[in-house]
């Protein structure tokens, strides 16, 4: 069991039903260029993650929140891990285009995912024009960070056609499995670690009131000025009420021109 970091913790609860913390990713691929005897993309992308589960420690792990929010949540690895509910296949509507395509990944990435199992989901997506196949993938942010993800990113994904098998785990897809920790159990740890804090709490509080009750008086002789008017920022098309949907645009690049 770990604890989640502040960074983290703050990412899961300032998630709501409007603002939403995943990242995304979509890839492109040609079933065509596979070499001769693979599998299919929706059997060859579960049989990678099955072999390489061991190496994947954010799709293994899932919550566990702490009654009443007195602490952070911990990560436990998944006794349950079933790859039903992570793994998808999906088809587009004709022709299959980038338009198709992009109203795909915005229903995708406009749904929060469940916190009752590993933060992630891979969706096998066919019905492409010309023949080829997408990858649409979404993980919690408080899961991963910039370079956590391209770790992953190395994992899942070979420079070669031709990969060799990764090193198979001890445990399976499940190394070590812990069972959900009981709500008294994780108040008694966070009721503990909020004894340990709480005099260096108060210490830092005490002297933060004393600096900013100076800075106060300080600001209060040297500005006689009268207080600016409140800022409103302007209307634009922008503006309005946010909601779950969200609208994705794909755009192609040159790489050699990036």
């Amino acid at each position: 069991m770990e604890r989640l970091g502040g960074m983290d913790s703050l990412f899961l609860s300032m998630e709501s039903g409007t603002n939403l913390f995943h990242l995304g990713a979509v890839a492109i691929v040609d079933p065509s260029t596979a070499p001769p005897g693979s599998p299919p993309p929706y059997e060859g992308i579960r049989r990678v993650l099955e072999e390489r589960m061991h190496m994947l420690g954010p799709f293994r792990r899932r919550l566990a929140l702490v009654p009443g929010s007195l602490d952070h949540p911990r990560w436990i690895e998944d006794p349950d891990l079933d790859l039903d509910n992570h793994v998808f296949r999906g088809a587009l509507p004709a022709p299959g285009g980038p338009d198709e395509l992009a109203a795909f990944v915005s229903r995708i990435m406009g749904t929060p995912l469940a916190r009752d199992r590993p933060l992630w989901e891979i969706h096998v997506v066919e019905g492409l024009e010309a023949g080829l196949v997408a990858g649409v993938a979404k993980i919690h942010h408080c899961a991963v960070d910039g370079l956590s993800s391209v770790e992953l990113t190395a994992h899942l994904m070979d420079l070669a056609p031709e990969a060799p098998a990764a090193a198979p785990s001890p445990n399976g897809i499940r190394p070590a499995p812990e069972s959900q920790p009981s709500g008294p159990a994780l108040m008694r740890a966070a009721l503990g670690r909020i004894g340990r804090l709480a005099p260096a709490a108060v210490t830092t509080m005490a002297r933060g009131a004393v600096v900013a009750g100076r800075m106060g008086i300080r600001n209060r002789r040297a500005d006689t000025s009268p207080p600016p008017a409140p800022f409103r920022a302007p209307r634009t098309a922008l503006s309005g009420r946010l909601s779950p949907h969200r609208s994705v645009s794909l755009v192609h690049l040159d790489r050699d021109e990036m």
